[in-house]
């Protein structure tokens, strides 16, 4: 999936007012990566693009954090993206189960993503992907255990 120019220009204002509208309120941003905190907001909303894109949905633009980014087919959704072809889904160890329905690994960046595959919040909520990646404790999947996308996530989306 490759953002256009507008699009491109809307991932960089938003994740800039985000990152700005963050930093006033006194949230840290829970990123587990190496990125700053500004290009993890700006790359964390090109995915969200990507993903509104290729699902025909219309993106959240919204610069106050909440615990999703879509509401579809009566699922809520949280998009994560990574910029490491080989990254792993990450969730912060601060989520419950219950704030989000599932969550969608995005790879790339800045203008190309890829939407690698997606977990129910249970499927990665739990003790057996709990790890550490050098910035505190955080619920992680590889590749290999995610569903495909779009396998059962355009469709009206059944819970488990």
């Amino acid at each position: 999936m490759e953002l256009n120019k507008n699009e491109r220009m809307i991932a960089v204002l938003v994740g800039k007012e985000r990152y700005a509208s963050n930093r006033k309120k006194g949230i840290v941003n829970q990123k587990a990566g190496t990125m700053s905190a500004y290009e993890t907001e700006v790359e964390g909303v090109g995915g969200e693009l990507a993903f509104a894109k290729a699902c025909n949905l219309y993106p959240d633009f919204a610069t106050i954090p909440g615990k999703y980014d879509f509401l579809a087919h009566g699922m809520t959704v949280d998009v994560k993206t990574t910029r490491h072809k080989n990254g792993r889904l990450l969730v912060s160890s601060t989520k419950k189960i219950s704030e989000c329905d599932a969550y969608v690994l995005i790879v790339g960046s800045m203008p190309r993503y890829e939407i690698i595959g997606w977990a129910y919040a249970p499927e990665i909520i739990n003790k057996e992907h709990l790890g550490e990646l050098g910035n505190g404790p955080v619920y992680m999947m590889n590749q290999s255990e995610l569903h495909n996308f779009p396998e059962n996530l355009l469709k009206p989306w059944g819970k488990k």
